[in-house]
């Protein structure tokens, strides 16, 4: 996300209201973008699936994400990825605000949310063939043996885990 974009603005703002909004919406924890006329448009997608993205697992949240923001492109195609974002976080703001989470952690699927949505968005963008990170959550102990045998191949782990993963997925 580009500082000055609509997106940035939004997540500022988001960003912004979850310290200093006053009053009850301070006491929630969440000072929420307005959906509708005058604030983002709305999801032009019906789909309760948002609604389960705040269990905190961000490999499966990528996931989830990452198939919103198809169905959100193929639905408003004509729609920027910076339009899209807030449309996003503009329908899962107000469920995070509902649920019995403290505001620190609502604060923190916000920014978990948000991160995973504009990583969907990048990644949606990139041309035929180019490299998509991955985020997979590794034990501590696994990460330091593939850490060893990465070295001992003379690769950098990431190059190494790669190379793992691309043989897996087959040709």
């Amino acid at each position: 996300m580009r500082a000055g974009t609509p997106g940035a603005a939004l997540v500022a703002a988001v960003l912004i209201g979850l310290w200093w909004a006053p009053g009850s919406a301070r006491g929630a924890g969440l000072d929420c973008p307005a959906v509708g006329p005058g604030g983002v448009p709305p999801l032009a997608i019906e789909d309760t699936q948002i609604g389960r993205l705040t269990s905190g697992n961000a490999a499966d949240l990528a996931a989830e994400v990452g198939g919103l923001v198809a169905r959100a492109k193929a639905a408003t195609p004509s729609a920027s990825d910076d339009l899209i974002g807030d449309m996003l976080i503009g329908a899962y703001c107000p469920i995070v605000a509902r649920t019995s989470a403290t505001p620190a952690q609502r604060w923190r699927l916000m920014r978990q949310f948000d991160r995973a949505v504009y990583r969907a968005l990048g990644a949606a963008a990139l041309p035929q063939g180019a490299e998509i990170l991955a985020d997979v959550p590794l034990p501590p102990a696994v990460y330091d043996r593939l850490r060893r045998q990465a070295e001992t191949a003379g690769q950098p782990p990431a190059a190494f885990m790669a190379t793992i993963l691309s043989r897996a997925a087959g040709p």
